[in-house]
């Protein structure tokens, strides 16, 4: 199976390969948003367990978990219409447009594109995520340093083919 970001239409779509049939897999074409049915221009992916892992662009202040077996959209962490860049649980945490998404064991890393921060969410309990700045000061820039001390403009992040590196 080959999960597609159908992201203009606001559908994530599923394609199996054996027999080449593509059928919406979650999402609500055309209707983008934050409900149990719908997404909004879903951009980043990325699966823990039985759940696959998604963020949108722009308004992509949250990541969005969808139960592969059920298809149920629920919010992971963030909050879709707040904008900021608060550390914390689920409840407190806040984005400021999350573009991609890299898990890497039990962390979830996501890139803050306009918050110009990379974020560590630990999802060891996927009831109970704790996100933590983890590089980036927040300001648009390119200084190379250790943690805060660094700056980017609009991350983008992705994990290495090794398993090792992000």
């Amino acid at each position: 199976i080959l999960y597609l970001l159908d992201s203009v239409a606001h559908v994530i779509r599923k394609i199996d390969l054996t027999n080449q049939s593509i059928t919406a897999f979650a999402g609500t074409a055309d209707t983008m948003g934050n409900t149990s049915s719908t997404l909004y221009y879903p951009l980043g992916i990325t699966f823990k367990g039985n759940e696959l892992l998604t963020t949108g662009f722009n308004k992509g202040n949250d990541v969005r978990r969808i139960d592969l077996t059920s298809g149920v959209i629920s919010t992971l962490t963030g909050q879709y219409t707040v904008s900021g860049t608060a550390d914390g649980n689920s409840t407190q945490t806040q984005f400021m447009g999350l573009n991609s998404l890299s898990l890497f064991g039990n962390d979830l890393y996501a890139a803050d594109k306009d918050g110009h921060t990379i974020r560590k969410i630990d999802v060891s309990d996927m009831n109970n995520p704790i996100s933590t700045t983890v590089a980036g000061s927040g300001t648009a820039g390119t200084v190379d340093g250790i943690g805060a001390s660094a700056s980017f403009n609009a991350p983008y992040i992705s994990v290495s083919n090794d398993g090792i590196d992000i």
